[in-house]
């Protein structure tokens, strides 16, 4: 463990020539020390701002109405700071040309619409339609290479030391599988990498301050912007913030322009920006508000994790080892490191977990949420798979009473429809579906049931999903604070007087300067379930298993036994399941629970999820025409097994 007052093996372990080891080792001095040496960053808070705000869309089909909405909230916000249009430069799609470039769908469906086959739904939804892009009052120019290079050349040229470039990017990104410390956003039909985007920021003068706001997926990989090719250190003069890290994609993207939260780190970044005016001050409300699985993290943060790398691979140890040692240091003194620790604090509370102080104990964390995750999305897909086939018994049956509606839901005659036509069309469906429904209370019943057990594992998925991200924004606050006291008390005068630099490049203030806190606002929401609460609601979704595979018995089976609609013939039986314990055969035909016969095709699926796992049951068969009944104690679903194995 590294202490304080450390020994010649750890010195050897950092750096021999520090001055720590000349002075016997001391401590250099708490992580409050490191500003302290003289920089020659770009002066914030002089001079101009000027912003470059780019949605490149990549083409019509995926430049969604989001992304637009994002521009002109982040203008909004600037604008009511005072920035100016001469100040604001938007790049959008293909900028001023009338075409249709953006891809837009109406969000407002009908509240019963679940109750619509997943297939049927698919057509009847609501249409995407493509419009021209635009933004009251302002003029889009094409997000192209040579127009951001247009850019750089003319008006950036015109920048001078102590201006700020706010650098906004909401758009789609590309992850460069040969390197990740080189990958792309979308332009319009081309892209942007990080090697060229930088080319680009070289034509500005060095002392203009540039600072990135980057939502789109594998945005992290552009903090390598903020070294030139041939820089062991940044200069300080680039910088930026994240959504997420090279190797994720990120949230927050999609076509609705109604009936859907505005969601993602670009709009809650945009959102806080506008009452806080300080992007240090908003990330920090991001990482603990922001619930989705995005990871917000800076251009410090990812210099002070990539000098600890360099620093463990160079005495040959892993770098969570060092990192945890380095955490192990920091935490003996916790008032020195309060407020990191209250970060932690909030952050882990908000999403349900204890606040882990060691990147050993986080990993055991992370490791029980992947298995979670993977438990979770087989769930959600069978308790999908028997909804969606009693939704389909029912839509059968409302098309015989029903027969007008046969022609009008032929896939062809509703993918021919226009946008207002189809929602009409929707909702005379509807009207007719929703109290045809009721008149069966006890099938509505079953598929209200199967939708409360459908949603409740979606919505734990999610929040499983948000918590795999909430634990590498944990990862990165602990690896920061490790960096902090790396910086502070072994690294270089050099590499301090980067780290500060970088912070100063950071810390951008919209405006006039902070505005009123906007934690209670933000944390109205209630914290996720605790981790343990967590557990119990996995067990909650889970299936019970039996363990065959079934299909329909064949017509002629059917007439001899007067089968019903529901009966299913065994196709297969899983060795050591269920129901080969309890001596089912391949051939068996399975008719129902005594007394009530499966009425609707792939109710045995349903019966099976629906039972309880452990508890004897019983089952009504024919085997080579004979009746009998067989006693089953069915068992969790396992997560290895596919789907199609009932």
């Amino acid at each position: 463990m590294l202490t304080r007052r450390c020994g010649p093996a750890l010195a050897a372990l950092l750096f021999p020539v520090l001055v720590s080891v000349l002075l016997g080792c001391e401590g250099r001095g708490t992580a409050q020390d490191a500003s302290l040496d003289p920089v020659s960053a770009a002066s914030p808070g002089s001079g101009r701002l000027f912003a470059v705000l780019i949605n490149g869309g990549g083409r019509r089909q995926v430049n969604y109405h989001s992304h637009l909405d994002h521009l002109r909230r982040l203008i909004d916000v600037l604008k009511a700071e005072g920035m100016s249009d001469a100040e604001l430069s938007t790049f959008s799609s293909d900028g001023q040309n009338p075409d249709a470039d953006l891809a837009i769908r109406d969000g407002d469906l009908h509240a019963d619409l679940w109750l619509i086959p997943s297939r049927l739904a698919q057509w009847i939804r609501p249409p995407m339609v493509y419009v021209d892009s635009q933004i009251d009052g302002v003029a889009l120019r094409p997000a192209t290479r040579r127009a951001l290079r247009d850019w750089f050349e003319l008006e950036g040229g015109q920048l001078v030391a102590g201006d700020t470039l706010l650098f906004y990017v909401t758009d789609h990104g590309k992850k460069n599988e040969q390197d990740l410390a080189n990958n792309s956003i979308a332009l319009w039909g081309e892209e942007l990498s990080v090697n060229e985007l930088r080319e680009m920021f070289e034509l500005i003068d060095p002392g203009v301050r540039i600072v990135m706001l980057m939502s789109q997926c594998y945005s992290g990989s552009f903090a390598n912007a903020i070294f030139s090719e041939d820089e062991d250190l940044p200069e300080g003069n680039v910088c930026g913030y994240f959504s997420a890290t090279a190797d994720r994609e990120a949230s927050g993207c999609y076509p609705e322009v109604s009936g859907k939260d505005a969601l993602g780190y670009s709009h809650r970044m945009i959102t806080a920006l506008g009452l806080q005016q300080r992007l240090s001050f908003a990330q920090h409300e991001v990482l603990i508000t922001d619930r989705t699985p995005d990871v917000p993290h800076t251009s410090s943060s990812f210099f002070l994790e990539e000098r600890l790398r360099r620093a463990a691979e160079s005495g040959g140890h892993e770098p969570s080892t060092f990192i945890d040692d380095l955490l192990s240091e920091a935490f003996e003194e916790p008032r020195e490191w309060k407020r990191e620790i209250q970060l932690l604090d909030r952050v882990g509370h908000a999403f349900g977990f204890g606040s882990p102080r060691s990147l050993a104990e986080l990993e055991s964390q992370a490791d029980d949420l992947a298995q979670q995750s993977r438990r979770l999305k087989t769930y959600e897909r069978l308790w999908e798979l028997a909804l969606n086939a009693l939704r389909i018994a029912n839509l059968n049956e409302f098309r015989v009473t029903h027969p007008e509606w046969n022609d009008r839901l032929f896939p062809q005659t509703l993918k021919s429809l226009d946008a207002d036509t189809k929602r009409a069309e929707r909702q005379e469906l509807l009207d007719a579906l929703v109290p045809f429904t009721s008149e069966a209370p006890e099938l509505e019943l079953r598929l209200e049931e199967l939708r409360r057990r459908r949603e409740e594992a979606a919505d734990a998925k999610y929040r499983v999903d948000v918590r795999q991200g909430v634990v590498l924004r944990i990862r990165a606050l602990l690896t920061e604070t490790a960096g902090r006291l790396f910086m502070a008390r072994y690294a270089s005068s050099e590499e301090r007087g980067a780290l500060a630099r970088l912070e100063s490049c950071e810390d951008l203030v919209v405006g006039e300067g902070p505005g009123p806190a906007i934690a209670r606002e933000f944390e109205a929401e209630e914290p996720f379930p605790t981790l343990a609460e967590e557990r119990r609601l996995v067990e909650a979704s889970t299936p019970a298993w039996l363990g065959i595979r079934y299909g329909q018995p064949g017509r002629a089976i059917r007439e001899r036994y007067s089968l019903s609609t529901g009966a299913a013939v065994v196709k297969a039986v899983v060795s050591g399941s269920p129901a080969a314990e309890a001596g089912l055969q391949v051939t068996d035909i399975l008719l129902g629970p005594p007394g009530k016969p499966f009425m609707e095709q792939h109710a045995v699926r349903e019966w099976t999820m629906q039972s309880e796992p452990g508890r004897p049951v019983y089952l009504e068969l024919l085997r080579d025409g004979e009746p009998l009944e067989a006693r089953l104690v069915l068992t969790p679903f396992p997560v290895q097994m596919q789907s199609t194995i009932q």
